[in-house]
């Protein structure tokens, strides 16, 4: 459990707000995790447990008793999508324990086809639950990858994709070949040659975006050096998704020790998986990330993305938000004030100013985040000129003061 703690504390460092904790309604190790961390009181305020849970009272019961002390959280009920009773039970079930429950509780529903009823926490296993499984075993004993439980359906759907209907003889390095290629090395859209960090009122992301023969810096910020890559990405292909699961653990030992790190993204249509290897934690993170966007740019009717100039209009914003104007801007990219107002709101849907405020705003709740610096310092910080007009801002902004989001926070 050592590592999924480091996992997890690792998902905290990273910005990620929506954190699965997989499935405590059969699995010991993961109930006893989530219940040390309620305990101690090791999961913050703004960051959601999400957990899996399978049809059957005893399992849905379960599911809604490990997450009492918690004031919110999501459970995903995987059903059978071959049996719209079990499906429409399951669900009225579990939303009327979670209506019962002391905790906030969202349902969501996945359908699958390795799920089937069972009861007291056991799955009655179908040939594809035997196949998944065989899948990760092999995976797990010959190279060390434990794969994430929410990727596993996945993950088999693309092994016999690959392969045809029979896993049964699957041979490890055939398996490793396929899961590197569509998991670790999808770069077919684009790839992150370089990926540079700095401690800025937050984390600001310096990424280099390689696509098309052509590399682009994009600057982006975020709560974490993940969160500011990610949202580098979704500045640069005009994408909007939720980074739902972040996994890690060591891959090898000793002092040439590696590290997986394993990410799904969520569009809001499904979820998109990639896979990072390397001695440094942070470079696995980024990697998995690239190719679960390359996934999504994969599945997409068309791909776009931002041309050069609005691109380096943007970073020159992001890198002088505290004091950039529209006639700065205008002289620096010789351009005129009324056409470069409009391509600006055109190209990216918001104004100048709308751009600079959301800098500043969320420069400012780094600020009340991560230090202890007065709302006066703060504000000057971040090119506010008086702590009235910070706290209207802000308050306008994110819907509460600036001590109330400190506190929050």
């Amino acid at each position: 459990m050592i590592d999924r703690l480091a996992a997890f504390e690792t998902a905290l460092k990273a910005g990620i707000t929506i954190i699965d904790l997989g499935t405590p309604c059969f699995s010991d190790s993961d109930r006893h995790m989530l219940l040390s961390l309620i305990a101690e009181n090791r999961i913050p305020e703004g960051v959601t447990v999400k957990i899996t849970t399978l049809p059957g009272e005893n399992n849905l019961r379960r599911s809604v008793d490990a997450l009492k002390g918690l004031k919110h959280a999501i459970i995903d009920l995987v059903v059978p999508f071959d049996d719209p009773d079990t499906v429409l039970l399951s669900s009225i079930l579990l939303k009327k324990l979670a209506a019962a429950s002391d905790v906030d509780i969202s349902v969501s529903v996945t359908p699958a086809e390795s799920a089937i009823l069972g009861e007291a926490g056991s799955l009655n296993e179908s040939k594809g639950t035997e196949e998944t499984r065989g899948i990760c075993h092999l995976l797990r004993e010959n190279f060390g990858f434990i794969i994430p439980e929410q990727m596993k359906v996945d993950l088999t759907a693309t092994v016999k994709e690959k392969i045809g209907s029979d896993v049964s003889h699957m041979v490890p390095d055939r398996l490793r070949r396929i899961f590197e290629s569509e998991y670790v090395k999808e770069h077919s859209f684009f790839s992150l040659p370089e990926t540079h960090f700095e401690q800025r009122d937050g984390i600001t992301a310096h990424v280099t975006v390689y696509r098309n023969s052509r590399s682009t810096l994009v600057i982006a910020s975020g709560n974490g050096r993940l969160d500011a890559t990610s949202n580098a990405i979704k500045q640069f292909f005009k994408l909007d998704y939720d980074l739902k699961v972040y996994e890690e653990h060591a891959l090898t030992q000793g002092t040439t020790s590696l590290a997986a790190s394993y990410v799904g993204l969520d569009d809001g249509r499904r979820m998109y998986w990639g896979v990072g290897v390397d001695a440094d934690i942070i470079k696995a993170s980024v990697a998995a990330l690239t190719v679960a966007v390359n996934h999504i740019l994969k599945a997409a009717e068309s791909v776009s993305e931002m041309d050069s100039q609005l691109v380096g209009v943007l970073n020159y914003i992001h890198d002088n938000y505290l004091t950039v104007t529209l006639d700065e801007l205008s002289e620096r990219f010789h351009l005129t004030k009324p056409y470069l107002s409009k391509y600006i709101k055109e190209k990216t849907g918001n104004t100048f100013g709308d751009i600079v405020k959301d800098l500043k705003m969320k420069k400012a709740a780094a600020l009340l985040k991560t230090t202890t610096l007065s709302a006066g310092e703060i504000a000057d910080r971040s090119g506010y000129p008086t702590i009235e007009h910070f706290n209207r801002t802000f308050k306008k902004y994110y819907g509460m003061s600036p001590n109330k989001y400190r506190k929050q926070a």
